[in-house]
């Protein structure tokens, strides 16, 4: 039986059947169970979308594709029962990934001085036979161990360690190389090196701070600079702890905003309401609210970079 707690609040008392800490210890149980059942490829365990803990319902939340009581059944069999937890129908995450032609337009347009100085939310291009618009800039950092420059973006719109990046589908030289990528169940981003230094300046022409966001908190203000997208997006934390499945990994304690993407965005940069580096963006659906990014601080503990 659970103990129920009392809050009080703007003199309403609020009962509350379930503590924080119950919430946790559940999604931590869910997150051992969902990683094995997906290696065993059940079929109930990839139809979730992602899972976290809404602390206004006080509930553990699992969002499912296919939503369905029979479905339903299955998670609560298979994966793990609570009373705690309740389902909600979701659309899948994609990429926020451009990789059509689009843009060839820009082409003669904007013939960017050799070494061209790229600042946070500006479009980010790779070189086949033509020039491909991928995705966006994130923000400046340099690496701790040997002071190496360069920016953030995230992994999935570089195909290789090594290759080079052009600034929004001009005619300059390349601006940078792939020095690192990772995709993986803690992040999705890359390290690019550049031969002249990033800037600060976001598309609304305020400067991104060099002080980095280590937590989240629901219903929170935060801002998007994505290179199709354009300008400022505004939208709120939907849950600061989010876990989600794309290609069969669970990715765990990303961050869920109800902030709308388009395909190019990723790699963006997402600030705070008062313009600290919160992280860049990585997925959601294409065209409607719930974009999700990947944590700077986590980032950059990985790559051993700072901002400045």
């Amino acid at each position: 039986m659970n103990v129920q707690s009392i809050l009080y609040l703007s003199n309403i008392y609020v009962t509350r059947l379930f503590s924080i800490a119950q919430l946790r210890e559940l999604r931590d149980l869910y997150r051992n169970i969902i990683d094995e059942k997906l290696l065993l490829g059940c079929l109930y365990a990839h139809n979730v979308v992602g899972a976290g803990i809404d602390r206004a319902e006080n509930r553990f939340v699992v969002r499912i594709e296919e939503y369905s009581q029979n479905n339903i059944n299955g998670l609560l069999k298979n994966i793990v029962y609570s009373p705690m937890i309740i389902f909600e129908q979701a659309e899948r995450y994609s990429h926020l990934l451009d990789t059509s032609y689009d843009h060839l337009n820009e082409l003669y347009s904007h013939i960017e001085p050799l070494n061209a100085r790229i600042n946070p939310g500006d479009r980010l291009s790779i070189r086949f036979i033509f020039l491909e618009g991928r995705g966006s800039m994130g923000y400046r950092v340099r690496r701790v161990s040997d002071g190496a420059i360069g920016f953030i973006s995230s992994g999935h719109i570089f195909d290789f360690a090594g290759q080079r990046v052009y600034p929004h589908l001009t005619l300059a030289t390349h601006i940078g190389t792939v020095e690192r990528m990772v995709d993986n169940s803690e992040i999705d981003a890359s390290f690019v090196i550049t031969h002249t230094e990033a800037g600060n300046t976001l598309p609304t022409g305020a400067t991104l701070s060099q002080l980095v966001r280590a937590s989240f908190v629901q219903g929170e203000l935060m801002l998007m600079f994505g290179a199709t997208t354009g300008g400022e997006s505004r939208g709120t934390v939907q849950d600061p702890d989010h876990d989600f499945i794309f290609d069969g990994i669970n990715r765990r304690g990303m961050v869920r905003t109800n902030i709308t993407a388009r395909a190019g965005d990723s790699g963006g940069t997402v600030a705070t309401g008062m313009f600290m580096t919160a992280g860049v963006v990585g997925w959601g659906p294409i065209s409607s609210p719930g974009m999700i990014f990947v944590p700077a601080h986590r980032i950059n503990r990985i790559f051993g970079v700072e901002r400045y």
